[in-house]
């Protein structure tokens, strides 16, 4: 398969759109009333034929922080932060 290509325009669009209609629903802030989650590594994510049989937890309150230490130092900000 040829690498599939996805425009910045495209994505930053959708990003607002969706930011947008999330802000309509729940306001200025989103509220979880779960912290933990289960985490598919990434080299079991991508194969539909294969059920992941490794797990990991991931956790709401460090994917917060993350988001809060990338907003206050943009220069520190790579691609994989979308994650």
């Amino acid at each position: 398969m040829e690498s599939l290509q996805v425009s910045i325009d495209l994505l930053r669009s959708v990003a607002q759109v969706l930011l947008d209609h999330v802000e309509d629903v729940e306001g200025s802030h989103v509220s979880f009333d779960k912290d933990f989650y289960w985490f598919i590594p990434p080299k079991h994510r991508f194969n539909p034929y294969s059920e992941p049989t490794e797990f990991a937890l991931g956790q709401l309150t460090d994917c917060v922080e993350e988001l809060e230490r990338i907003a206050s130092d943009p220069e520190s900000a790579i691609s994989y932060g979308l994650v």
